[in-house]
């Protein structure tokens, strides 16, 4: 995973970046509840899925538009996990653990353990709204570029 974290005048970055394979649904929802703006640079934008929250999902419901909602965001695991949630971000923030312990161990049995899958789950909400940001913000697309840009410099 190859982050970058710098302005292009070397101060620190508001944006955390990551090359395409660096990222994951997971990954969105961490990095905002840890207060950290996530932008990973998007290659094949047709082959991401947008989410929605249950009653949204509809195609029929957006005939006009280019980009429609793949599936539905599990609001209910994410509310029954919430707690477990908080707790995890609170062991990130105070570094009782490494990040890649926790990730390992989340990892080891993902698909089936509920926080894995309400952190997801919380995810995909943020996944979607940056998505839509990246195809709307031709500013965002440029930010994320010059970000890449400085740091293969520096390589």
């Amino acid at each position: 995973m190859s982050w970058t974290g710098l302005r292009q005048d070397g101060g620190p970055s508001r944006i955390h970046s990551t090359d395409i394979h660096g990222y994951s649904e997971l990954i969105f929802g961490v990095m905002h509840l840890l207060g950290l703006a996530y932008a990973p640079r998007i290659k094949n934008f047709q082959r991401q899925r947008l989410y929605a929250f249950k009653g949204l999902r509809k195609q029929e419901s957006y005939p006009s538009l280019l980009v429609k909602p793949y599936g539905t965001v599990n609001t209910q695991l994410i509310d029954t996990h919430w707690e477990d949630i908080l707790r995890f971000v609170a062991t990130l923030k105070l570094r009782v653990t490494t990040p890649s312990e926790l990730s390992r161990r989340l990892n080891s049995y993902s698909s089936k353990h509920g926080l894995y899958r309400a952190l997801k789950a919380f995810g995909q909400i943020l996944k979607s709204i940056f998505l839509l940001r990246y195809l709307d913000e031709v500013e965002l697309r440029q930010q994320i570029t010059r970000s890449f840009r400085t740091h293969a410099c520096r390589i």
